[in-house]
């Protein structure tokens, strides 16, 4: 993409003609801000940024000033990512040129960061080029009703914190769906919160809204913990989203708990999904919590009645 390059030092050059910015203050109190590329007795000429030329009379001005202009900054702007030459540079200068509305020098900063990876998904995102791989489909959990031992069937979970004294299992003690559901059994946390996450990594888009839910019951008190942990490319955790630890209605009808969040970080590539006992109101007590019918994806009313 030479040409991208070309356009992009085009730019640089156009903000290098136009670096100083004249600033006309006019009676009725505005201002008119640009190069003054022509003058006399009678009137001043300024050309704005844009290219267009304003004719204005003398009797109208007040002062005229010098101060540096958005094309100013944008010539250092741009200059230092063509210094650094990394995606991240040029992924910061088109958020600089998105906040200063300059649409086209946005779209010549994106396309230099492609040169650098093609397949950046920020910069593909900005332009509208996402990949469908990128979509998250209707429901992105299978086996989602947890029938089958997740650890061995559809989305793949593993347990976490061996040091806790929890105990899982796929019960048929209870179930909001189907005939079963996952139990977790604790009375002790190590370093986190007992409880499954996904071995699988969930791509998500930056800017997109997503919702994990699922279905919570207890009989003695138990609460749960439900966690959604944002992933750069190389899969290094960069923000959790989580439900906190929800308290669930004893012996009473299954709880619906949801989780809705939209990642904003522009290295965000995947999520990775988490189930957990939340043992801050047993105090010590062993209690169990069965979540069933598990769902990620776009926001929806319900998963299930």
């Amino acid at each position: 993409m030479r040409s991208t390059a070309l356009a992009l030092i085009a730019l640089l050059a156009l903000a290098t003609g136009q670096a100083r910015a004249d600033v006309v203050h006019l009676r009725s109190g505005g201002l008119v801000e640009g190069r003054i590329v022509e003058e006399d007795t009678a009137t001043v000429v300024v050309e704005k940024a844009s290219g267009m030329k304003m004719t204005i009379n003398r009797p109208d001005i007040v002062r005229i000033e010098k101060k540096e202009s958005s094309l100013d900054q944008y010539e250092a702007q741009a200059a230092d990512a063509e210094t650094k030459k990394t995606v991240e540079s040029f992924l910061a200068l088109a958020d600089w040129c998105k906040q200063n509305r300059m649409r086209t020098q946005e779209v010549a900063a994106l396309e230099r960061a492609l040169e650098i990876d093609a397949d950046n998904i920020a910069a593909l995102q900005r332009l509208g080029r996402a990949p469908e791989p990128y979509k998250v489909a209707h429901n992105a959990i299978q086996n989602a009703s947890l029938e089958l031992d997740p650890r061995n069937y559809g989305t793949l979970w593993r347990l976490e914190d061996s040091e806790s004294d929890l105990v899982t299992k796929v019960s048929a003690d209870q179930a909001h769906s189907g005939k079963s559901s996952l139990s977790l059994t604790a009375s002790k946390a190590g370093a986190k919160w007992p409880g499954w996450a996904t071995v699988d990594k969930f791509p998500v888009v930056v800017g997109g809204t997503y919702e994990l839910h699922a279905w919570l019951y207890t009989t003695d008190g138990a609460a749960a913990w439900l966690e959604a942990m944002l992933l750069d490319e190389q899969g290094k955790p960069l923000v959790g989203q989580a439900s906190g630890c929800v308290e669930i209605p004893q012996a009473s009808t299954w709880t619906e708990k949801r989780v809705t969040f939209t990642p904003q970080d522009p290295n965000t590539r995947f999520v990775r999904l988490a189930l957990r006992q939340c043992l801050d109101y047993s105090r010590g007590k062993k209690t169990t919590v069965y979540v069933d019918d598990l769902y990620f994806g776009p926001p929806t009313k319900s998963a299930g009645n």
